[in-house]
């Protein structure tokens, strides 16, 4: 379909064309995830806009995703270093991105 767009990046990790939507807080809704990963790229899930912003349970909001596409999406791990609490919170939900099937993560913040 993208002829000629191929590279390391689309063939590690799945996609049609090199393109990764940033996570964007307060956008980044499980609609524009899915739309992104369905368009040949891949759409990133930003925790703290698909709980906090938009309402879904994370790993409700992987499984919401996954009924919009089948396509690989990603995970915006925040690793805010000053605080043990927030740290807890994303390794747990880093454990459900993966129980989820996420295999794309980009760091942010560390």
């Amino acid at each position: 379909m993208f002829e000629g767009m191929q590279t390391k990046l689309t063939e590690q990790v799945g996609i049609e064309v090199p393109l990764i939507c940033g996570a964007m807080y307060p956008c980044s809704n499980p609609e524009l995830v899915a739309a992104v990963s369905e368009a040949g790229g891949i759409g990133i899930v930003q925790p703290i806009s698909m709980m906090f912003v938009h309402g879904h349970d994370l790993r409700e909001g992987f499984r919401l995703i996954k009924r919009m596409t089948d396509k690989p999406i990603g995970f915006n791990a925040l690793v805010e270093k000053s605080s043990d609490v927030y740290m807890e919170r994303m390794k747990k939900w880093v454990d459900v991105a993966l129980e989820e099937g996420v295999r794309f993560f980009i760091t942010a913040l560390g």
